[in-house]
């Protein structure tokens, strides 16, 4: 069996840093797979760590793997800290933190859209009910981007013909329209 280690490096020297984790123990016969890692810009000490867990089994003509389920863990001052007790399973492709002024973190994923991490909550930023899709149903959220300016200003990019969307606080998301992305960017 191989060793599995994930590594961080830091701002100077710039050394590599093995990193362990509570992901290590791992549900039932599964694997972990780290999906993402993002640094708090504004507090290097934080790191956020998405992490699914995967049973391989041999299938007809090769392997299948089976997401078993996935956590979000929050490095902070040493610690380890499981943070996405209240979230649901979202399928997380991608994780972002805000740069500037307090912590706040946006998450998307295959399923159920796009959440928003602050002051130790979650916050669905799907559309007026929890849940509520305002894309495609089940249009996966491929990426997400933090205006560096306002951390209540978030983009997303959707698979598919869904494109980019806008959400800036308490508003409703709105569709970037062509040329318009190249702006944010």
């Amino acid at each position: 069996m191989v060793d599995k280690a994930t590594y961080i490096t830091a701002p100077p020297p710039k050394l590599w840093t093995e990193i362990r984790g509570p992901w290590e123990e791992t549900p039932d016969d599964s694997e972990y797979v780290i999906q993402q890692v993002a640094a708090d810009r504004s507090n290097p000490e934080n790191i956020y760590v998405v992490v699914k867990y995967v049973k391989v089994s041999p299938s007809f003509g090769g392997f299948k793997r089976e997401i078993k389920g996935e956590d979000v863990f929050k490095l902070s001052a040493g610690r380890w800290e499981k943070i996405n007790k209240e979230l649901p399973f979202l399928g997380i492709n991608v994780i972002a933190v805000a740069p500037e002024g307090p912590t706040v973190v946006y998450v998307g994923g295959d399923r159920r859209g796009v959440y928003k991490y602050a002051s130790g909550s979650w916050e669905a930023l799907n559309g007026p009910k929890p849940g509520r899709w305002v894309f495609k149903y089940f249009a996966p959220v491929l990426s997400i981007a933090v205006d560096p300016m306002d951390p209540n200003t978030v983009y997303v990019g959707v698979k598919e013909s869904d494109g980019f969307w806008k959400k800036k606080g308490g508003e409703d998301w709105k569709k970037i329209k062509d040329g318009e992305m190249a702006y944010v960017l």
